[in-house]
């Protein structure tokens, strides 16, 4: 038979260590989570500003990049959705100024989504 120390609530100290560990779980959560998508949106930010020094634009980086890795069948194309490939069209679509824009993060981040399926068409086919 329960003693009546027993049905005593918690003392509070017990119920604040818990409520406290499960804030820093949370928090631990969102910062492995959200940190590095915005570490990665703040470093693309800086870069977006067009350089002089690049030679030519995001789109043509792209053209080239995929002639050189022999992806001729892959086109590239505008598109107001974001920056993708689709790998079922076999199509890079760029934002407009990623297209025209010679910054670094619109060379890079295309050509990043592409690399992975050289190697799937072979695989399914």
């Amino acid at each position: 038979m329960p003693t009546l120390h027993h049905l005593a609530a918690p003392p509070l100290s017990s119920v604040v260590l818990r409520n406290m560990r499960i804030v820093f779980l949370v928090l631990l959560c969102l910062v492995i989570f959200l940190g590095p998508q915005l570490w990665v949106k703040r470093i693309f930010a800086q870069h977006r500003i067009p350089r002089d020094d690049y030679p030519g634009t995001g789109g043509q980086l792209a053209r080239h990049l995929l002639d050189r890795f022999n992806l001729k069948e892959v086109k590239v194309e505008t598109t107001e959705l974001g920056d993708h490939y689709d790998p079922i069209t076999k199509i890079v679509r760029l934002r407009i100024i990623s297209m025209t824009n010679p910054s670094q993060p619109c060379q890079l981040q295309p050509m990043k989504s592409v690399m992975p399926y050289r190697i799937r068409p072979s695989i399914n086919h």
